[in-house]
Formats: structure tokens, C-alpha cells, sequence
């Protein structure tokens, strides 16, 4: 790393119902071409600490000293907590928040170590896995998820969370690529995959695209390049408009895979926050669904805790 470290910092992110978040590293290192979130995290911190490139590690000394820590955490809204860069970060921060009770959402596309899978056994009941697959197509995945591991990978990490006594866990398939992800025997054979192999939810969203200037970019992508074609239609999203595909088709996708993972037990949403129009189908459209009903407002826990409440194990 170049400079002076950059210390890890917890923000409130709209976008994930409001939760508090912690990114660990620099931008990421998966460089997924369609990601909005982690090219602005690395060109803000880049803004501010022009030295450092993306994928270095964050320092988490001073959250680690904090006396106090938001009642959940969500790792990570910009980067993939399990990206290498993270890693150990990831195991840090986890030794000391989930002893004080804290609820832990992690949302990756990375491998999970049994290390850190031996970490959340610990503490089953605080932690929501979520673990991002759309395809298992390995040619599409490693064209728009280059630093990302194969499917199977993926699917592995599902097996070990069943295996280690994980109680929430789900298969993120976001974002899906009209045209390319969304013929009904492509999904129903990942259903199929995810439920065999351990998960308990599904959420699913659209692709969408920003208003200024990348689409050019993605249509030079394989696979991304057909998929922008289908992005036709102005939809509002939390903080803004983007063009995604048309509210039917949008409904009708999401109404089948109601259905259809109803069909395997499993649950099945969508995040409301990728299309505010979403609303009154059969389906749930909360990013948390369905482990929490509602966003809770925002709490602190601190070492107390252990005191008060009886505490986590150490």
C-alpha cells in the first residue's frame, strides 16, 4: 500500500434499507463491468487519497477501537467483503462485533474460507449470507465478472453455510442480463442449483443503466453488449433515474420466479430500491426480505451488551 492508510468507516446507505455498511477494501478487485458501486467508492477515496489504487486493503484499526458499533452491518455496500484484499480485514471485524450481538449481512461473489465460516457458526443466528450467482455459464460470468471465481465456486459456498449451521442464507442472482440470463430453462436449472445446494431465499433484479454515458462502455462488453439493447425504458431508482428493462417484462420475470421458487421452498424478493414502481405483486421487493419485515431505525450496541443481554460467545 502507497501513502498512509485509509481507515475503514461506517456509512448509512440508502440503497440497502437504510443499513449501516462498512466497505474493507479500495474499490475491488472482482471488477465486475456492470458494478456502479465499487467504481464510486474507488474514485471517491481516489478523490481523496489519490496514492492509493483500487483493491488495496482499508485499515480497520480505529472501527475496531469504537465503543460503540451500529445493531447491524452490512459487508459490504461498495465491495466484496471476501475479495483477497479483504480477507483478513473481514476476519477482524467480525471477531469483535459479532461477540457484541451485532446482526452481520454479508453479500458476496467471492469464496468464503472455513476460517470465516467457523467465525459465523459461532453466531448463526446473526448472520444473513447472501452469495451472488446469475448464471453458470463460466464464458459469461469470467466476460462481466472477471475477478470473480466460477460457479461452482459459488455454489460451494452455499453447501458449506448448510453445512456450518448458517440460518439465513441466499442466492442474490443481481444483476440479471435481459436476453442473456433470463430465458425461464437458464433459471430454472440455477433454481434448481441454489436450493440443492443449500440456499433458503432468492433475490433477483434487472440490470440497470446510468443515464450518463455507459452505455457505449457495456455495449463493448460480451455479453453486457446484448443485454444494454433490452435496457429501453426510464425507471426510478432510489436516488435517481437509470434505464432498465420494461416494467412488464420486469413484473412478469419476477412474478414467475414467485413461483417458481415457492415451487423448490424458497422465498423470493426483489430490491424495491432498483425499481420504486414495484409494488403489489405477489412478490416481496425488500432488499432484507425475509429476514427482516421492516428497516429498523438506527440503534448502537456497544460492550454492554454482553452484560445486559447475555452477549454472544466468544
Amino acid at each position: 500500500m502507497t501513502g498512509h492508510p485509509i481507515p475503514a468507516k461506517p456509512v448509512r446507505v440508502d440503497g440497502f434499507c437504510n443499513q449501516w455498511g462498512l466497505d474493507l477494501t479500495v474499490g475491488c478487485r472482482h471488477a465486475c463491468a456492470y458494478c456502479h458501486f465499487q467504481k464510486y467508492q474507488a474514485l471517491t477515496l481516489r478523490h481523496e487519497h489519490p496514492d492509493h489504487e483500487p483493491g488495496e486493503s482499508l485499515s480497520v484499526e480505529e472501527f475496531l477501537d469504537r465503543p460503540e458499533y451500529p445493531p447491524e452491518l452490512y459487508l459490504s455496500p461498495f465491495t466484496d467483503p471476501l475479495a483477497p484484499a479483504a480477507r483478513a480485514n473481514l476476519e477482524r471485524v467480525l471477531q469483535r462485533v459479532l461477540p457484541l450481538s451485532v446482526k452481520v449481512g454479508i453479500s458476496t461473489k467471492g469464496v468464503i474460507p472455513r476460517r470465516v465460516f467457523r467465525l459465523l457458526a459461532r453466531h448463526p443466528e446473526q448472520v444473513r449470507l447472501i452469495v451472488g450467482l446469475t448464471s453458470l455459464d463460466d464464458r459469461r460470468n469470467a466476460a462481466v465478472e472477471p475477478g470473480c471465481p466460477p460457479a461452482t465456486a459459488r455454489l460451494a459456498n452455499l453447501r458449506l453455510a448448510r453445512e456450518y449451521g448458517l440460518q439465513k442464507v441466499t442466492a442474490r442472482l443481481d444483476p440479471l442480463l435481459p436476453g442473456v440470463d433470463d430465458a425461464p430453462d437458464q433459471l430454472a436449472t440455477l433454481l434448481d442449483r441454489v436450493a440443492g445446494a443449500g440456499a433458503q431465499s432468492v433475490t433477483a433484479s434487472y440490470l440497470f443503466v446510468s443515464l450518463f454515458g455507459s452505455k457505449q462502455r457495456l455495449r463493448e462488453v460480451p455479453y453486457l453488449g446484448d443485454a444494454v439493447g433490452h435496457c429501453t425504458e426510464l425507471c426510478p431508482i432510489e436516488g435517481g433515474m437509470v434505464y432498465s428493462v420494461p416494467l412488464g417484462r420486469k413484473r412478469q420475470t419476477y412474478e414467475w420466479f414467485h413461483r417458481e421458487c415457492a415451487a423448490r421452498g424458497l422465498y423470493f424478493g426483489t430490491c424495491g430500491c432498483k425499481d420504486l414502481r414495484l409494488t403489489g405483486g405477489g412478490f416481496a421487493t425488500a432488499c432484507t426480505h425475509p429476514y427482516r419485515s421492516e428497516c429498523e431505525a438506527p440503534r448502537l450496541r456497544s460492550d454492554r451488551v454482553r452484560r445486559e443481554e447475555g452477549g454472544g460467545r466468544e
